[in-house]
């Protein structure tokens, strides 16, 4: 990363001067970095809480739905009412499991693939040539000191002339890559509200489910038979 960059440069006293509007970009690259990785981490944090293991084909609540059924067998014969109450239960474990999977695929899908594909394409392009214009920059200022010391020297200036063209070629690239920060910035708004909307609609949908729970009819509404 081009912290590291100017981190090694900062060390050796050799971290050059940059203009003002250049800066404040960088800076802003940081902070987009910066908020995409905490996105990011966030976003997979929430996509493997209903994992119930890793490798297996059903998330917790499905594996809950999937117990609820097997208990129920278990008393089919001597409390059949309460077999039907826990099929029922299964049945709206297993629809919340279902939301839970589609979260996850929303979350995949609008959120991290975006986002990873950013950080693995453009930033890491970004940082290519930002790292490259520090580079051509120290190789320029070191020139300048060299001719400071030595302004006769026909060869050093035709060597500082070069440094300074590449420097000036390499910053003209990197100003262009900049510049997309404010759209760039735009989309990853965008991204995370695409978060906060599946978000939203789980919690909606999970909402009714519970309610539905709730509803449902409890095995202490059983006639007292049924459970002898």
């Amino acid at each position: 990363m081009f912290s590291k960059v100017r981190r090694r440069l900062s060390s050796a006293n050799k971290l050059p001067d940059l203009e003002v509007p250049v800066v404040k970009r960088i800076q802003l690259l940081s902070q987009i970095y910066d908020m995409t990785k905490s996105l990011l981490h966030d976003t997979r944090e929430v996509i493997k809480m209903f994992d119930q293991e890793e490798g297996t084909l059903k998330n917790s609540t499905e594996a809950y739905a999937s117990t609820l059924r097997v208990l129920g067998e278990s008393v089919k014969v001597s409390n059949p009412e309460y077999t039907e109450f826990l099929s029922k239960q299964a049945e709206i474990y297993d629809e919340l499991g279902h939301l839970q999977r589609r979260l996850q695929y929303e979350l995949s899908v609008r959120v991290v693939t975006p986002l990873s594909g950013w950080l693995h394409a453009d930033y890491a392009r970004m940082n290519f040539e930002l790292k490259r214009m520090y580079e051509k920059k120290t190789d320029y200022d070191s020139k300048t000191n060299e001719v400071a010391r030595n302004p006769q020297d026909a060869g050093l200036i035709l060597q500082q002339d070069l440094c300074r063209r590449e420097y000036e070629r390499q910053m003209e690239i990197t100003k262009l890559e900049l510049l997309r920060l404010s759209g760039i910035r735009n989309e990853h708004a965008k991204i995370l509200s695409q978060f906060a909307f599946a978000w939203r609609e789980y919690t909606n949908a999970a909402k009714k489910l519970f309610e539905e729970l709730d509803s449902s009819a409890a095995p202490s509404k059983m006639s007292k038979s049924s459970l002898k």
